[in-house]
């Protein structure tokens, strides 16, 4: 009988730096630890060097994304609180942003305050779809020069992924990724993060039925091997703005446990009243959250998206209204306080877009000096809000 001969040291290498950058399970960085070409190794080299070269803030994002895990199973006393751009800007300075985050994050150390970070903006329509999808190397370049700035700072990224090599070039800086409304039907995408324990969140889609987030739920809970023997395809790993990547073959997701819903609301019709806009967008809320209990796990608010249009304050004078956060808040507290959101406790965080200025896709938050103040005392309020629900959430999973 013939031995099994032992990984050699590179191999160990590759198989570490799959493991901690991308979270990839166990299984898939096994085969890809022994598969890979040496050309594949040296692009993954490449891009985990400027993490390699920095163990501190490697740390950092792994404290970070260890606690993210445990706000999405329950295990902690923490919220997740998620601001930044719609998407990334090629020209802005974002430290006057990351300021911000760090002054949030000392006033809240019982939060985890992250920086939405996204390279891509899906549409429906026509309009600019982000940095890496532009052409020329510049753009990308840019994206991870941003990403850089934040992980040295030790703020938690948070971002949304597109397709697989967008997960490949972006994973090692991140604490958490989600699946936006266009893409969360996607089976290339739900199977991805069924193979990586990286936390990854999931909107609802464009409508008001819910089916199809509770199946991304499961779907990337579950073992690929389960539904029918079928294989994940994570793309080029290694890909970035200056190198390919190597192709990998298709492989098993052992399923990722690390998952949350976002609340992102969907479009109602122009002519409904806004009482019965106010009672639509209140149900829509519960459903999430009914959804949420039923399948065990959070659900965090989007105060950027839909929900400002469910509610009818997402434009002032024809133009979209940049403070709709804001107002999307007040409503939101205003209608969990009178106990019209059912299962509100599964409320466990809030993703926003807000930046230093307007951004050139959906317009975000801009943090002057006012609206800084009033949406610290939002945060505050909302914060206040979800520790009840965070208590009695904890409670009902230890009962189970």
């Amino acid at each position: 009988m013939s031995e099994i001969a032992a990984p050699k040291p590179e191999q160990l290498v590759l198989a570490d730096r799959l493991h901690s950058h991308w979270m990839l399970d166990e299984m898939l960085v096994s085969e890809l630890s022994v598969g890979i070409s040496a050309k594949g190794a040296e692009d993954i080299s490449q891009i985990t060097s400027w993490l390699d070269e920095r163990p501190s803030v490697v740390a950092a994002r792994d404290r970070n994304r260890a606690t993210v895990t445990e706000i999405f199973q329950a295990q902690s006393d923490k919220q997740l609180i998620i601001i930044g751009p719609c998407s990334i800007d090629m020209d802005t300075d974002y430290a006057e942003l990351f300021d911000y985050i760090e002054e949030l994050q000392i006033e809240h150390p019982d939060a985890i305050i992250g920086f939405r970070c996204n390279g891509s903006k899906p549409r429906t329509g026509r309009g600019t779809t982000g940095l890496f999808s532009k052409l020329g190397d510049e753009h990308r370049e840019r994206l991870i020069k941003v990403y850089q700035e934040a992980a040295e700072r030790g703020i938690p990224i948070f971002a949304e992924i597109t397709d697989q090599n967008e997960f490949s070039a972006l994973a090692p800086y991140l604490t958490c990724a989600w699946l936006g409304a266009r893409d969360m039907a996607s089976t290339a995408l739900r199977k991805l993060f069924s193979a990586t324990r990286l936390p990854v969140m999931v909107k609802n889609g464009l409508t008001e039925e819910l089916d199809s987030l509770e199946n991304a739920v499961i779907t990337i809970r579950s073992s690929s091997a389960d539904n029918d023997n079928t294989g994940v395809d994570v793309g080029f790993i290694g890909h970035s703005y200056t190198h390919n990547g190597m192709p990998v073959a298709l492989s098993v997701g052992e399923g990722n446990q690390n998952v949350a819903v976002i609340a992102r609301g969907y479009d109602l019709p122009k002519s409904m009243k806004p009482k019965d806009r106010d009672r639509a967008s209140a149900e829509h809320l519960s459903e999430v959250c009914a959804l949420a209990h039923r399948i065990g796990c959070v659900a965090l608010l989007d105060g950027s998206h839909a929900v400002p249009r469910m509610l009818a304050v997402d434009k002032i004078e024809g133009e979209t209204d940049t403070n709709r956060l804001l107002k999307v808040l007040k409503f939101f507290r205003s209608q969990a306080k009178s106990g019209n959101i059912l299962h509100v406790e599964r409320v466990q965080g809030l993703l926003a877009e807000v930046s230093s200025n307007r951004g050139a896709t959906d317009p975000n938050l801009i943090i002057d000096d006012a609206n800084k103040k009033v949406l610290k005392n939002e945060i505050r309020a909302l914060k206040k809000l979800l520790k009840v629900g965070t208590a009695l959430l904890r409670c009902a999973e230890v009962e189970v």
